[in-house]
C-alpha cells in the first residue's frame, strides 16, 4: 500500500492533509489496520463488510480517526457475530463511529449494489489532524514487519516508542497536553435509528444504525503540563514544540515501570537573533511530586554542566558557539520505583555578536 502511495506521488501532485482510509472485504480489514497503525496518516476511514481483526485490541488508537463501517447481516464471511463484536469493541474503546448493519444483505451485496453516496459524504473533504491535543497509541510488535520495513512505533508527535517486556509484544502509551487549552470532549451515549440507502442497483436496501459522537471539548486554561499513562512502555519522545508545551513542562505520570521519557524542543524563534552571551541558562522540566536531584548537560558527547540538589529547576553552562547547537539534558528525580528516566534535546538559536 506505501509503495503504490509513493508511485502515486511521484506521477501526481497530491495533497497529504486530505487523505482517507476506505476499503470492501479484505479493504475493510485493512481500513482497521491503517487507522490503528497509522493514524496521524489519514482523517477518517470507511469500512464496507470489514472487522477489526488482529487489531481490536489496538482501536483506542483510533481517538482521532472518526470511522464508518457497513456491515451485512447476511454475510457468510465476516458474520453477524463478527460484525457485532467490531461495534463492542468500537465501543469499549470509547472512540467515535457510525455503523450500519444491512439485515438483508450478505457479503457481496453491498458490492453488487455499488452505492456508496453516504460513505463519500461521511469522508468529505476532513483534513488530517497531525498535532491533536490528546494521543492514545497502542504499540504492537507481532504486527510489525522488520523483513518488510513495515514497523509503527509512533504517531503524531509521540514517537521512538519501545515495549519494556517484548515478550508481551503489546504495549499502551497515552498523553494529553495542557498547551492546547481544550480538555477531552464528552463520550456521547450510542445513538440508533433507521435508514434505507436510496439509487444502486438492488433499490431501496434499509439499515439499522449505531452511531457514537464526542461533544465539544471544553476550554481550560493553557498551561505547560503533559499527562502521561504508559502499560509496558520503557521508552517514548515527545515533541515539545508540536506539543504546545515548550521545553520546560510539568510532567504528570501514570506508569506501571521504569520510562525513559525525552522532550524535544526549540528555543522560540524571534524576528532577530539575540545577542550572544557568555553563559546560556535553561529552565528544566520536571516530574510532578518528583524533583531534579541531579542534572548534566552536554553536546557531542562532552559535558558542558552538571548540577545536584534538591530541587533543580535551571542549568547553566558556557555558550560553545554562536552558532545554533543542541544540548542535552539528562535529569534524574528522587522517588519510589518505578524509574523515570528524564531527557530533554533542546535547539538553542544561533546569536549575534
Amino acid at each position: 500500500t506505501f509503495e503504490v502511495w509513493a508511485d502515486v506521488a511521484r506521477l501526481y501532485k497530491l495533497d497529504p492533509d486530505w487523505t482517507a482510509v476506505s476499503g470492501y472485504s479484505m479493504g475493510g480489514f485493512g481500513t482497521f489496520r491503517m487507522l490503528a497503525r497509522w493514524p496521524d496518516l489519514f482523517a477518517r476511514g470507511m469500512s464496507t463488510v470489514g472487522a477489526p481483526g488482529s487489531v481490536s485490541d489496538q482501536l483506542v488508537s483510533l481517538r482521532n480517526t472518526p470511522l464508518m463501517t457497513w456491515n451485512s447481516a447476511g454475510d457468510e464471511l465476516v458474520n453477524i457475530r463478527t460484525s457485532e463484536q467490531t461495534v463492542t469493541d468500537m465501543t469499549a474503546a470509547g472512540i467515535r463511529f457510525n455503523h450500519w448493519l444491512f439485515p438483508g444483505a450478505d457479503h457481496l451485496t453491498l458490492s453488487t449494489n455499488d452505492q456508496y453516496a453516504p460513505a463519500a459524504e461521511f469522508l468529505g473533504e476532513h483534513r488530517v489532524d497531525r498535532d491533536p491535543p490528546h494521543v492514545s497509541y497502542v504499540i504492537d510488535t507481532g504486527e510489525d514487519s522488520s523483513r518488510a520495513e513495515v514497523v509503527a512505533d509512533h504517531a503524531y508527535w509521540v514517537s521512538g516508542l519501545t515495549l519494556r517486556d517484548g515478550r508481551a509484544v503489546r504495549g499502551v502509551f497515552d498523553v494529553r497536553s495542557a498547551g492546547f487549552g481544550v480538555g477531552d470532549p464528552p463520550v456521547l451515549d450510542i445513538e440508533t435509528s433507521q435508514g434505507t440507502l436510496e439509487g444502486g442497483a438492488h433499490g431501496p436496501m434499509p439499515y439499522q444504525r449505531r452511531e457514537r459522537r464526542w461533544g465539544p471539548a471544553p476550554p481550560l486554561a493553557r498551561t505547560d503540563k503533559l499527562f502521561v499513562k504508559a502499560g509496558n512502555v520503557r521508552s517514548a519522545t515527545i515533541d515539545g514544540t508540536r506539543a504546545r508545551v515548550g521545553c520546560a513542562p510539568k510532567v504528570y505520570l501514570a506508569i506501571d515501570g521504569p520510562l525513559s521519557l525525552r522532550l524535544t524542543c526549540a528555543d522560540k524563534v524571534r524576528s532577530k537573533p539575540p545577542r550572544c552571551t557568555k553563559r546560556v541558562s535553561l529552565t528544566l522540566p520536571r516530574v510532578a511530586a518528583r524533583p531534579n536531584v541531579a542534572v548534566t548537560a552536554g553536546r557531542d558527547g562532552k559535558l558542558l554542566a552538571r548540577a545536584t540538589g534538591k530541587r533543580v529547576l535551571r542549568i547553566a553552562f558556557r555558550r560553545p558557539t554562536r552558532k545554533a547547537f543542541t544540548v542535552e539534558v539528562a535529569a534524574s528525580s528522587e522517588g519510589a520505583t518505578p524509574g523515570v528516566g528524564l531527557t530533554i534535546a533542546r535547539r538553542v538559536g544561533a546569536c549575534r555578536r
